[in-house]
């Protein structure tokens, strides 16, 4: 008996019912390379996003505390490792993040001088509390060192 018969006879579909020769063949034929493995996941994940992104989006609110706690635990386990590779990165890469820092200032100049204003003018009162109390203590610093002189 020919490998194309027995595929055909002995393969039932989903419903346990007979499929096709066409259908048979094509389930029992497998991709060959890595290439045409990778090329039918992308093609599967293209076809099917939304409900790849329906169960992630699902699994996240249900499993959230859980998932927090991992990350946390994470964080703490490799604290050390962490900050040093943040360091390390910040002192080899020290010009592209300078040059991206200026570049974000000067193109949202406008927005980071609009929040400015906006924070000043909501904290106003408490600034000026502040102010008014720490000018009074120098005046007093001032008041008894010159009266101890």
């Amino acid at each position: 008996m020919s490998q194309v018969v027995q595929v055909a006879r002995t393969h039932l579909g989903e419903s346990g019912t007979r499929i096709s020769l066409k259908d048979a063949l094509a389930k029992a034929q497998q991709p060959q390379t890595k290439e045409e493995i990778a090329a039918k996941k992308t093609r599967y994940r293209q076809e099917h996003r939304e409900e790849i992104a329906a169960k992630k989006t699902r699994y996240r609110q249900e499993h959230r505390e859980e998932i927090a706690a991992k990350q946390t635990r994470y964080y703490q386990e490799h604290r050390e490792e962490i900050a040093a590779k943040k360091t390390r990165y910040r002192q080899e890469h020290r010009e592209e993040i300078a040059a991206k820092q200026t570049r974000y200032r000067q193109e949202h100049r406008e927005e980071i001088a609009a929040k400015k204003t906006r924070y000043r003018q909501e904290h106003r009162e408490e600034y000026n509390t502040y102010m008014r109390d720490y000018m009074r203590t120098r005046a007093a610093q001032r008041k008894s060192a010159g009266a101890e002189s």
